[in-house]
């Protein structure tokens, strides 16, 4: 029973201890700090407290005490898993056991209006009026500080992009007529008319054709070029059938391809009675580089025509 006593006091003021945050000297490093279970030696008449090894058998003044270094876990408790806001101020959080629980509302009622700025009047002085929405003001102390030193200059920045360009100016007034400059050197010759083609039938041509044919002896001239433009001559004596028109055109056929039609062409309207005219038309075609076939084309309107002295001349303009 003495022993019992002695071992339930020894309890009672190691707990004591524990609780009051009393500081006690640790006499022993026997068991580690990560030993599952503490052994301590107390003095019953001293009360001092020793930390000592596992079997160690106390004198007849002193009790023998243990205790866990941790303790057991403890169960899992109940937390949060989610919360649910029903959008009326409620919300229900269910619990990681599966049980719920909804919160009161906890929106509270709607405060009163607060006054705010309605506008604001700059006064150009450096003061401020606003306007408040219960129709109250108030103006600012001037809010222009006093001007500051001027800073050292920056460094020169980058060249902007340049900026659209402006409408363009009126026309200045004509300046003075200069002197007449010194002559100048002579130009390399221009372009020469050596490669002139001519092609003339020296008798009647007769047609009947309300579409564009050739007719006998053409005439037809072929030739070369190195491309550009050229200059082709048509002229004939030209009689129609009274009442008709007659045509004389031209096709080109080789590196370029040209089709007669009746706007580029040479042609005779007879009135009442036959009438016989000899005209010539002047065309300017565009010719590709290669060899060319210019032959006359023909055709009527109704009736009979006929061609007389029918000539052709192509004259290619190419520069030296």
């Amino acid at each position: 029973m003495l022993r019992k006593s002695k071992i339930t006091i020894a309890m009672a003021i190691f707990l004591a201890i524990l609780v009051a945050g009393i500081s006690f000297a640790v006499v022993s490093a026997s068991n580690p700090p990560d030993s599952d279970v503490i052994y301590g030696c107390y003095n019953v008449k001293s009360g001092s407290l020793r930390i000592v090894t596992a079997g160690y058998v106390p004198s007849s003044r002193e009790a023998l005490i243990s205790w866990n270094n941790v303790g057991p876990e403890g169960p899992d408790g109940v937390g949060i898993d989610s919360i649910v806001d029903n959008c009326d101020g409620t919300f229900t959080l269910i619990l990681t056991d599966g049980s719920s629980f909804t919160t009161p509302n906890l929106i509270g009622p709607q405060g009163s209006a607060g006054v705010g700025i309605d506008s604001i009047v700059d006064n150009c002085n450096g003061t401020f009026t606003l306007i408040l929405t219960d129709g109250s003001s108030f103006t600012t102390p001037n809010l222009i500080g006093p001007q500051g030193e001027q800073g050292p200059q920056g460094e020169q920045g980058d060249q902007g992009p340049a900026g659209p360009q402006g409408p363009q100016g009126d026309t200045g007034p004509t300046g003075p007529q200069g002197p007449t400059g010194p002559q100048g050197p002579e130009g390399p010759p221009g372009p020469g008319l050596e490669n002139i083609k001519h092609a003339l039938v020296s008798f009647y041509q007769n047609c009947d054709s309300t579409t564009w044919t050739d007719l006998p002896g053409g005439p037809s001239v072929t030739f070369s070029t190195t491309g550009g433009p050229a200059i082709v001559i048509l002229g004939s004596e030209i009689s129609a059938d009274p009442g008709e028109r007659a045509y004389m055109g031209f096709a080109c056929s080789g590196a370029t391809t040209y089709t007669p039609f009746e706007s580029a062409s040479l042609s005779q309207q007879s009135g009442p009675t036959e009438v016989s005219m000899h005209a010539s038309a002047v065309f300017y075609i565009s010719l590709n580089s290669g060899t060319h076939t210019i032959t006359a084309k023909y055709k009527v309107s109704g009736g009979d025509a006929y061609f007389l002295w029918s000539e052709l001349t192509v004259i290619p303009i190419e520069s030296s």
